[in-house]
């Protein structure tokens, strides 16, 4: 029997990694030090996964977390763990914190990204001009004055061409914010290298293309999402939120729809059925059918508008 293949958001990455599957999962433990750490299964009782194949917008996934330890501990149930610089005690714990400026750094990226795609006022508050130089804003992610200079909130560039010229226009907040997006996660994948964990380039044989391919693989499933992060910006990639399970996923030309609600067929399912189940809930509570449309935001489907629909959902009892 053939294998159901996942579409793959990027062809040019080959990354395996581990997550738990049954069984105790991942948990929060404090060691003498007192720092709080993540510890969890073995790596031998971890089931291997594709993490950029199944998940085509991951590191939208980490960065829209709430940024608490009971949300990093549910991602890191269903992803596994970050495989950060930093592992402490036999069981090789993440430190809490690592998480916490990871995720932070991630989130406000992520936003940026947004500003830019959609040139938001908003830029003027990251992006500011003085002469020919410009200053970037963003929240410190960490407290020491020896920390990379992200962990500092602010940063003064004076970007140029390969003629010694200014980049960009006194004034242009779209470019400059583009830029620095770039910076940073060049500059992330850079930092990784320097803590052995590198982006290695490799020759792989495909066997669903049958023949040779030149790919990449990340070491850890934070370098994982930066290349996810970096590859989607190259791309000029649009996401989308699933309405089911609040998910990320790439809409790909030719693959996934504008108008699509759902990452997968499991979720569109069982967001109908949740629809259905909420439309019978106000129809007995009086409402009106037309109300229900207008609720529920009901589309025509077919030959049928949107009152019939909602009509056959209350009828199917």
């Amino acid at each position: 029997m053939r294998r159901h293949q996942h579409h793959k958001t990027a062809e040019c990455f080959d990354f395996h990694w581990r997550r738990r599957e049954k069984g105790p999962g991942f948990r929060w433990e404090q060691d003498p030090a007192g720092r709080r750490l993540l510890v969890g299964p073995p790596d031998e009782s971890l089931r291997e996964y594709e993490p950029l194949a199944e998940e085509t917008g991951l590191f939208l996934n980490f960065a829209r977390l709430q940024g608490s330890p009971k949300a990093f501990l549910r991602f890191a149930n269903r992803y596994g763990r970050l495989g950060t610089y930093y592992a402490y005690g036999p069981e090789h714990g993440e430190p809490l914190d690592e998480w916490q400026r990871h995720h932070r750094w991630m989130r406000f990226l992520v936003e940026l990204r947004t500003m830019c795609l959609e040139d938001r006022p908003e830029l003027g508050k990251i992006v500011e001009w003085q002469g020919d130089e410009i200053i970037y804003r963003f929240p410190k992610i960490g407290i020491g004055a020896t920390e990379f200079w992200r962990h500092r909130g602010q940063l003064r560039q004076s970007p140029r061409n390969k003629k010694g010229q200014p980049l960009f226009h006194a004034g242009d907040l779209q470019g400059p914010a583009l830029w620095f997006l770039a910076h940073a996660l060049e500059d992330w994948l850079r930092e990784l290298e320097g803590y052995g964990k590198p982006i290695a380039p490799r020759m792989v044989w495909s066997e669903d293309a049958c023949r040779p391919q030149f790919v990449f693989a990340p070491s850890s499933l934070l370098g994982a999402m930066v290349c996810q992060f970096a590859v989607a910006l190259h791309g000029a990639w649009p996401f989308k939120e699933c309405a089911y399970c609040h998910r990320f996923f790439r809409l790909a030309p030719g693959v996934n729809r504008a108008n699509r609600l759902t990452c997968s067929q499991t979720c569109k399912q069982y967001l109908h059925n949740s629809r259905v189940v909420r439309a019978r809930e106000l129809y007995d509570e009086g409402w009106t059918v037309r109300r229900i449309v207008k609720e529920l935001r009901v589309k025509p489907q077919g030959d049928k508008s949107s009152v019939a629909v909602v009509q056959s959902w209350i009828c199917r009892k």
